[in-house]
């Protein structure tokens, strides 16, 4: 017997094996959040990083609501949640902490 489409019966198995759909993705998305993390912390704007800031960190709690033994998703939160901080904290003329060469327009 043929199954007529092997790539439906996979994901049907995926599905009914107990495969959380959810967790994987949120697995998935540790690449794009180092990207993330990085572009924050290159960020020439403190006004445009204290605003992005909460978006961020919201999403990223939801990934790990996802999945919480995500060791790197847990690494991410700390590092984004310290830049966050202090974004929060430093005047426009010490915006440079983040990166090593940081220069801010005056």
């Amino acid at each position: 017997m043929r199954i007529a489409n092997p790539v439906a019966a996979l994901v049907a198995i995926a599905l009914l094996g107990g495969c959380n759909t959810t967790r994987f993705m949120a697995n998935q998305m540790v690449g794009s959040l180092e990207a993330s993390k990085r572009a924050f912390a290159r960020e020439r704007s403190p006004e445009q990083a204290r605003a992005a800031a909460p978006a961020s960190l919201s999403m990223l709690d939801g990934f790990i609501e996802s999945a919480p033994h995500n060791e790197d998703l847990l690494r991410i939160a700390a590092e984004m949640n310290a830049n966050a901080a202090f974004a929060l904290i430093e005047p426009r003329e010490e915006f440079g902490w983040v990166m090593p060469g940081y220069e801010v327009d005056a």
